[in-house]
């Protein structure tokens, strides 16, 4: 979270409008295929006009990005 912290602040700087998703915060039972799911889809309902989606440590789960 610290480097999505940040990226966020050096947004903010710039007066973009920034929203941080993390679903295994919220839930802790989510599956992988939610974790790359959940994110782009809350985006598009927002009608997003950028996504950025940090990965640390990814490949535990038994599918590929």
């Amino acid at each position: 979270m610290d480097i999505a912290n940040k990226v966020k602040k050096k947004l903010a700087n710039v007066n973009a409008d920034v929203i941080v998703v993390q679903p295994s915060a919220k839930n802790p039972n989510s599956t992988g295929r939610e974790e790359v799911n959940l994110p782009p889809q809350i985006a598009n309902q927002l009608g997003a006009d950028f996504y950025l989606s940090l990965h640390i440590n990814a490949g535990v789960f038994d599918f590929f990005e």
